[in-house]
């Protein structure tokens, strides 16, 4: 059972099965607006391959029952490799993002991160593998297939992604920056594609980026997404950021730079205790509401998604919007719409899963 990339007709009606959990072949007709037969063509191909099954028959009143279709979330599954500073983590994930199985973890140096990476992807890819999803903090350049920079390569630029392409085999393989797993995690969690341009921001201790989605998919640049916001930098001292330059959002959320504001124990903990006022953190709001509405200013997204999986971020994200609509320019702030999404997870294999599954739920992602 090789992997293969679905032509954009059964991408949608994957998604459309996703978003209602179960539809007959006449309502995936009307939902996608393809010819009857097509459609039925289309969904015999996805039955073949596993990737949808049939549920017990509803009767729908005089006439033959209605046969309900699903995603078949026990035969087929994804690959989630997430890279972390000296530790790789992969797994096994169906095709509703849950977990198959247990994590494989491996410590490694950043030199040989790659290497194991590529290992654990072929110990976990057999015939059942849909597609490989990989998460890298920093700069992934597709067209090179290499990392340009990332804070897991402090010290090493341009690393091959090779062996991991190898190890993929003929599965479709999706690489892409953490931000844009969480990105993905987002939209198929909650199961539709915006109608409005979207910017989501996600944070955590001495990380941040963000994705501008345009109609559900990333603004693309020449290097990974086209919207980079961790490296953009204000007019502060900070240390100097594995990028190279001074004054990076990253640094001013990192709890290396709170300690030299008071800070004590990092920003996790004060957050978990509920020092949201603490004036190291005040500040890192004030700056931080700068760089957010600098860059809202410039997209003009209607809809902002500020998200942290650290624990008791939920009052920090309430402050950031507060600070970042204040700093927005006026004629834009009663026209922008903030959402607040503490729960998500960025450095984790079941993000990088999510990755995986645009292959499976979106046309050029």
């Amino acid at each position: 059972m090789p992997g293969m990339s679905l032509p954009a007709r059964r991408k949608r009606a994957m998604f459309e099965l996703l978003a209602a959990g179960s539809l007959s072949r006449t309502e995936l007709v009307a939902k996608t607006d393809v010819r009857r037969n097509t459609m039925y063509g289309d969904v015999t191909a996805l039955l073949s391959q596993q990737l949808v099954r049939e549920s017990d028959a509803l009767a729908a009143g005089v006439g033959r029952p209605r046969t309900p279709l699903e995603i078949d979330d026990q035969s087929r599954h994804v690959l989630g490799v997430c890279f972390q500073a000296g530790r790789i983590e992969v797994g096994r994930f169906n095709l509703l993002g849950r977990p198959q199985g247990e994590l494989l973890i491996r410590r490694t140096s950043a030199r040989y991160s790659v290497r194991a990476a590529a290992e654990l992807i072929a110990r976990l890819r057999n015939r059942k593998t849909f597609a490989v999803g990989v998460a890298i903090p920093g700069f992934v350049d597709r067209q090179q297939n290499r990392v340009a920079f990332s804070m897991v390569f402090p010290r090493l630029k341009a690393v091959s992604l090779d062996p991991i392409r190898e190890a993929a085999g003929d599965q479709p393989l999706v690489m892409e920056a953490e931000s844009q797993a969480v990105a993905a995690r987002w939209l198929l969690t909650h199961a539709r594609a915006p109608q409005q341009d979207t910017l989501l921001i996600y944070f955590e201790d001495g990380a941040l980026g963000a994705v501008f989605l345009v109609h559900g998919r990333p603004n693309q640049g020449c290097i990974s997404g086209a919207n980079e916001l961790g490296h953009n930098r204000l007019q502060v001292k900070t240390r100097r950021c594995y990028c190279g330059g001074v004054g990076c959002l990253e640094r001013i959320c990192d709890s290396r730079d709170l300690s030299a504001h008071g800070l004590r124990g990092g920003l996790a903990r004060a957050l978990a205790a509920g020092r949201v006022d603490h004036p190291a953190i005040q500040r890192m709001v004030r700056l931080l509401g700068v760089g957010f509405a600098n860059a809202i200013n410039f997209t003009r997204a209607s809809h902002v998604i500020i998200a942290s999986h650290l624990p008791g971020s939920g009052p920090l994200i309430d402050r950031l919007i507060s600070a970042s609509r204040k700093q927005v320019l006026p004629q834009l702030r009663q026209r922008v719409r903030y959402d607040r999404w503490p729960e998500a997870h960025g450095r984790s294999a079941q993000s990088a899963a999510y990755l995986a599954l645009t292959a499976l739920y979106f046309e050029n992602w």
